[in-house]
């Protein structure tokens, strides 16, 4: 199962990687969705985990 995080809320950066973490030790996948700074954050704070990042700034296409 693939499941994708927006990222949009700063201060929940610790939430989402958790929640990463869940769904990755249990199977499945997980995509973060949202602006460079906040992806670098979740990056960190789960070591990369074969978690999928892409970039999407509000405003840009």
């Amino acid at each position: 199962m693939r499941v994708v995080i927006l990222t949009t809320i700063a201060n929940h950066a610790v939430y989402y990687a958790t929640l990463a973490d869940y769904f990755n030790a249990n199977g499945g996948a997980v995509t973060f969705l949202g602006p460079a700074p906040m992806l670098t954050t979740i990056r960190g704070l789960t070591g990369g985990g074969g978690h999928e990042f892409v970039e999407a700034d509000e405003g840009r296409r």
